[in-house]
């Protein structure tokens, strides 16, 4: 499939679903939710690029960002363009498990940023993991539909309509699923059933052998 290399590594997923027995299983939610985080379980390392578009007073902003991740919570951010293009940040236990390193442009940001800092919040909500458990989490008793099959950077991706029980927060989130890699390469969100955000995942490499030494600004 164009854009993603898939290559199977054994890693622990930290979500669990239970996956349907019943005959015609590949044409329920269930089964496609469960075989996105059965995948991201094999899932050691990944680095791939994103759109991000999010509503923020009536208006539309744009980010396209560089997002790297190592099991099992190494991660690295480049913003690439809209909002504080140039800023690159980036989570390395191994050298600081309460610091993450930080630039804008060529220019570091001595010390650092806390884990605590508010400008994280969407670091550390940016990968897979967190967007899997969000998305599951909404599902859990929810109402699921499949609708109509898409196409995602030359992949067939089957959408999952995902209506929560509590909808203070979300209305409605719907994921696409790679029909045949099973990887999440769009996410969707409605608040009080108007457009939130969405973010659609490309140029995506899976188990590329990335090490700690990768993950600086």
């Amino acid at each position: 499939m164009n854009g993603i290399l898939l290559i199977v590594a054994i890693a622990v997923s930290t979500v669990d679903i239970e996956l349907p027995e019943t005959p015609g299983k590949d044409s329920l939610p269930e089964y496609f939710l469960g075989k996105l985080v059965e995948t991201y379980g094999r899932v050691y390392d990944y680095k791939a690029h994103f759109e991000y578009i999010k509503t923020e007073d009536s208006k539309e902003k744009t980010q396209i960002c560089e997002f790297s991740f190592m099991k099992p919570d190494y991660r690295r951010l480049k913003v690439l363009e809209g909002d504080n293009k140039g800023a690159s940040v980036a989570y390395n236990p191994s050298r600081s498990d309460d610091r993450v390193a930080a630039k804008k442009g060529i220019f570091p940001m001595p010390g650092g940023l806390a884990l605590t800092d508010s400008r994280l919040e969407g670091f550390f909500e940016s990968g897979w993991g967190y967007e899997i458990e969000e998305i599951i989490g909404y599902a859990d008793d929810g109402e699921l539909e499949i609708l109509e099959k898409e196409e995602i950077d030359s992949a067939t991706v089957v959408p999952i309509s995902i209506i929560p029980v509590d909808r203070d927060s979300i209305s409605r989130a719907i994921a696409w699923i790679d029909e045949t890699e099973f990887l999440l390469l769009r996410t969707e969100f409605y608040r009080y059933n108007k457009f939130f955000s969405r973010k659609t995942w490309f140029n995506i490499e899976v188990n590329r052998g990335l090490n700690a030494d990768y993950f600086v600004p």
